[in-house]
């Protein structure tokens, strides 16, 4: 399905600690590292890629989503605005052309200081500012509860629980932002 005829993405989203940029070639080796993580690896559909050539394959696919019409990817910086510690994806979501869906992680290092958060505050508040989405959603492993308090805290609402999601293994729970009111 495609991307919902949204606006176009921007190149890059700033906020007071965090960047979200396109991908490039240094990141690769972060993103061959960042894919042996299991629950980095958990939260990816299959195959997951593996080393540079992966991660090459995986950036040249995240590259393509825009002409393709499935969405947009983002590289998350903090600190050091070349350096990739993460990724925020905003994709098409099934035939609701109204709704997305936004993945993301960070690695190890980067989380538990609100860097994923304003990351994906960034993206969202983005996506209800300047495109007709009617909703977010997020789909997140049932164990991984320190991302179900990240949703929680950006007005994401647990929906329901899916035994499977496309395939993948586990339990999943699936979260959705609907659209604020306009006032």
């Amino acid at each position: 399905m495609p991307f919902p005829e949204f606006a176009e993405a921007p190149p890059s989203l700033s906020g007071k600690r965090v960047t979200l940029r396109p991908w490039r070639e240094q990141d690769l080796p972060m993103l061959a590292a960042a894919f042996a993580i299991e629950d980095v690896a958990a939260s990816m559909r299959p195959p997951i890629p593996t080393g540079i050539g992966g991660a090459r394959q995986w950036v040249d696919a995240r590259r393509a989503m825009p002409a393709r019409r499935r969405g947009t990817s983002y590289a998350v910086a903090a600190a050091d605005p070349r350096t990739a510690i993460g990724s925020v994806e905003l994709r098409a979501r099934g035939r609701d052309r109204h709704t997305m869906e936004i993945g993301y992680w960070l690695v190890p290092d980067a989380r538990g200081r609100g860097v994923a958060r304003e990351a994906v505050g960034l993206a969202v508040s983005w996506a209800f500012e300047r495109t007709d989405a009617g909703s977010i959603i997020a789909v997140i492993d049932i164990g991984n509860a320190p991302s179900q308090r990240l949703a929680v805290s950006l007005g994401f609402e647990c929906r329901e629980r899916l035994d499977s999601n496309d395939g993948w293994a586990g339990d999943w729970l699936l979260f959705e932002r609907r659209r604020p009111p306009v006032s």
